[in-house]
């Protein structure tokens, strides 16, 4: 798999770069490597019918995004990197609580349960 990878790169960027120019070098990258992603992927569920997401996979994601969406819009009066760093604390304290709160990650419930020290 990791000459398919090669052999993919070499193909798209000799295909994309003249096309797109630095562009196509970034498009002809991320086609290799989610081919070669979505291959192992596949062959390991084949194989060992194991797979690395989950219904609570999905939940995190959703939650992700649902907070991005609420986040983006609102903007504080302050200079912007205050901005984003008061942003990033609020997302992550209301990401990280949400995760608690409704127990979708068993390993976040259970590493912030140890550090409050409740079982």
């Amino acid at each position: 798999m990791g000459i398919l990878l090669a052999i993919l790169a070499i193909v798209f960027n000799i295909w994309l770069i003249p096309k797109y120019g630095l562009d196509g070098a970034a498009i002809a990258s991320f086609s290799a490597f989610f081919i070669y992603n979505t291959v192992k992927l596949i062959y390991v569920k084949l194989k060992f019918n194991i797979g690395p997401f989950t219904s609570e996979t999905f939940k995190v994601l959703a939650l992700l995004l649902l907070i991005a969406a609420l986040f983006y819009p609102l903007q504080f009066p302050f200079h912007p990197i205050l901005n984003i760093v008061l942003k990033s604390i609020l997302m992550t304290a209301m990401y990280i609580g949400v995760l608690y709160r409704f127990k979708i990650s068993e390993d976040v419930f259970g590493v912030i349960s140890k550090f409050l020290g409740k079982k």
